[in-house]
């Protein structure tokens, strides 16, 4: 084993600025459903029993031999039903184990068209916060403000209690703060091809609607939570509207301008950017080039070229991934210590590489092969 001389969070942040590591930074993205599978617990139990999946999910941290931080709270996202319920964070109607569906399948998202196409105008008048709020008392009756903080207190709640238990292992979250990207929070409520639609018809109302209605709001909420919550890293999430999905001009209208606001008021802040990137980036990795160098950490969900990534921003963004999910879940574990050697032997040169599965653990990932990722990382030197 490697021989360690930096702590979990030096080791991360060292990695971010593209400096020198003792060993290559792990991190091991569990949910719930992974976890309960773990402990011979159905799918529905990660969402009934948050305590009992929390020490799970320390159990499973010392079977694997530890990882260098964990990436959210296991459980919490479908803690309320809605995900999570607040303006900045999604708000869809969700499909439960045990409850909609069987006990072991998990999660599904119930996409409806909720807003109508003729209501932007409605959105212009009263705002965001409010027209979240009546949307989403069309999901589900009775949401009010105060039931709102009640839910983000419940989730605080857990939250802090989940930290104390890991406080003794010196693991920390990746990050503790963040928020949806403006026009997958639109696209929610309007679905998704009602929204490409809108974009093709009326597009200067949905432009009008992210860069001087929603974006505003975000942003501002944004730099307030990574004030409150006094951590140093910050995460920008991100997922369909990029190219080839949508044009350059699309893209740098209604995603980029919240990635790149976000990021400089991270930075503003004090906290490092974490953009974790779902659909394929591939097209718009030179984006990236804008933001300082040495500063952001960009994760990807397992559609993206990586490799194409470091030829693009290597020396420039830390990249952090990327054992697909279909990889870990259906690939024998000498393939996966196969590919992980290969992530560390091209992304490692130079530093700035963190090992990490591609998104989240899916509940198919095979214990083995998460334990080959975490032991090639933990063990491998490059060549």
């Amino acid at each position: 084993m490697t021989r360690e001389t930096m702590n979990p969070d030096e080791r991360i942040d060292a990695a971010i600025r593209l400096e020198e590591v003792d060993r290559t930074p792990l991190i091991v993205g569990t949910s719930g459903p992974f976890v309960a599978r773990y402990r011979g617990m159905t799918v529905a139990d990660a969402y009934r029993y948050p305590d009992k999946i929390a020490q799970a999910e320390l159990d499973l941290f010392d079977a694997l031999g530890g990882w260098d931080a964990r990436y959210g709270v296991v459980g919490l996202h479908d803690f309320n039903r809605l995900y999570p319920m607040n303006p900045t964070h999604w708000a869809i109607r969700r499909l439960m184990p045990g409850v909609e569906l069987p006990e072991n399948v998990d999660v599904q998202n119930d996409e409806q068209e909720v807003m109508g196409e003729d209501e932007y105008d409605r959105l212009f008048e009263i705002g965001w916060p409010e027209f979240w709020l009546s949307l989403v008392n069309r999901i589900q009756n009775g949401v009010t403000w105060e039931r709102v903080n009640e839910a983000a207190a419940s989730m605080g709640a857990q939250r802090h209690k989940n930290s104390l238990l890991w406080a003794h292992r010196g693991v920390n979250e990746l990050c503790v703060t963040g928020a949806m990207d403006p026009p997958t929070m639109l696209a929610n409520w309007r679905s998704a091809a009602p929204f490409m639609l809108d974009i093709r018809r009326q597009y200067d109302k949905v432009r009008k609607a992210v860069k001087e209605v929603i974006l505003p709001v975000f942003l501002g909420v944004f730099r307030q939570s990574i004030r409150k919550s006094g951590h140093h890293r910050a995460l920008i999430p991100a997922a369909r509207y990029v190219m080839p999905f949508v044009s350059p001009q699309v893209f740098e209208d209604l995603l980029w301008s919240w990635m790149k606001g976000a990021a400089a008021i991270a930075l503003e802040e004090g906290a490092y950017p974490v953009f974790h990137l779902d659909s394929d980036w591939t097209e718009a990795l030179h984006y990236f080039k804008e933001l300082p160098k040495g500063k952001c950490l960009l994760h990807f969900g397992g559609e993206t070229d990586i490799f194409k990534a470091k030829e693009i921003l290597g020396g420039h963004c830390c990249l952090m991934g990327d054992v697909p999910p279909a990889t870990i879940s259906v690939a024998s574990s000498r393939e996966v210590e196969a590919y992980c050697r290969k992530l560390m032997d091209v992304l490692g040169e130079g530093n700035g590489f963190i090992m990490c599965e591609g998104c989240f653990l899916p509940a198919t990932a095979k214990f083995e092969n998460v334990k080959a990722m975490v032991d090639v990382a933990k063990n491998y030197r490059l060549r």
